[in-house]
């Protein structure tokens, strides 16, 4: 006979949080261990690849490298928003190990307009010579 046990949400969200930081552990090793200067296993970008520029994301992957070798200004020289991603990252992972269910804030359109336009000009600059 099974029996009615209750489910607990702030499991379910721990649960995804833990796989989540165990995930980013394991990426995070494997940058450390296999820089992507020296590999070239690392999936290339498609932007990048099909028209030449470097898409908001191009350098991610080298910056994270570099962040966990402890070279700041070398991350920020390949993607300067790699900070804002490791800090958003962590956030999510600190309140989703305490339990707190945490939800995408619901954004006006402008405000996802004006992200969209932050983005597109990020990688115009970006690409100036």
């Amino acid at each position: 006979m099974a029996r009615n046990v209750p489910t607990n949400p702030n499991a379910a969200i721990r649960r995804r949080a833990y796989l989540a930081l165990a995930a980013a552990s394991f990426v995070a090793g494997l940058l450390y261990r296999f820089p992507p200067e020296q590999y070239s296993f690392y999936p290339r970008c498609p932007v990048l690849a099909l028209t030449g520029w470097q898409c908001p994301g191009c350098g991610m992957t080298r910056a994270l490298a570099a962040l966990l070798h402890g070279h700041f200004a070398e991350a920020l020289r390949w993607n300067p928003l790699v900070l804002l991603v490791v800090a958003a990252f962590l956030a999510w992972v600190v309140t989703a190990c305490l339990g707190r269910r945490t939800a995408w804030p619901k954004l006006p359109d402008f405000a996802l307009v004006g992200m969209l336009v932050a983005s597109a000009a990020f990688m115009i600059v970006r690409n100036l010579p």
